[in-house]
């Protein structure tokens, strides 16, 4: 049987998307000690792209809405459309370009569950 107990652990606020360094604005919608994977959703504005970086635990991007192009450990990228999932294996360099004429916003799923030292940027940031 499951350490987890039932019922509310947190709740999520609709209204707490913020800008991280990396490049795109970040919702957390799950991320409690208790829990084994983490979840959230990541809005990308037009034109722009996140930083390479790497993260050391699984991640899967869900892709909600737009159009993009996801590049894995330094290679030419892919095309990636609404509906469509991605598997990021731990460790390998990524970047996700919007490429089209709305934001790209998709979910961000990690197992184990993400916290800060999972990740590890691989080019400074324009703040820097």
């Amino acid at each position: 049987m499951s350490e987890i107990p039932f019922g509310l652990l947190t709740q999520s606020s609709q209204d707490n998307p913020h800008w991280i360094e990396e490049g795109y604005f970040i919702h957390e919608l799950l991320n409690h000690p208790l829990a084994e994977s983490s979840i959230a959703r990541a809005r990308v504005p037009i034109g722009d792209k996140t930083r390479w970086h790497t993260v050391s635990v699984h991640e899967w991007y869900i892709v909600e809405s737009g159009k993009g192009q996801v590049e894995l450990d330094f290679q030419d990228g892919f095309e990636v459309l609404t509906g469509m999932n991605i598997s990021i294996p731990p460790n390998t360099p990524q970047r996700i370009l919007n490429t089209g004429e709305q934001e790209l916003i998709f979910m961000c799923l990690y197992t184990p569950r993400f916290t800060p030292k999972y990740y590890t940027p691989l080019e400074k940031s324009d703040e820097s």
